[in-house]
């Protein structure tokens, strides 16, 4: 008889974060397909990279504003379809 206790096996998910740093809509529309999670990181993004970005998701015209606006209070925004996070 052994004393050391069963050991129980957890059954891990593997989670991959993808992080785009440029708007890649082939690769999002596949991410999204499969229902991927993924993070844009633009750095300093044009009003049209923003503009690109609203259209893609099919944002809101308010939340697409705010994405052009900085120094806003934080908030969240509560959409049909998501919610719009603004953090600094």
């Amino acid at each position: 008889m052994s004393d050391s206790a069963p050991t129980a096996k957890a059954s891990e998910q593997s989670t991959r974060l993808t992080v785009l740093t440029a708007i890649d809509e082939p690769r999002i529309a596949q991410l999204r397909e499969h229902d991927e999670f993924f993070w844009i990181d633009l750095t300093a993004p044009s009003a049209a990279d923003i503009d690109l970005v609203g259209h893609i998701f099919n944002l809101h015209e308010l939340a697409i504003d705010d994405l052009h606006s900085f120094g806003q209070r934080p908030k969240i925004d509560d959409y049909p379809e998501y919610e719009h996070m603004v953090v600094y």
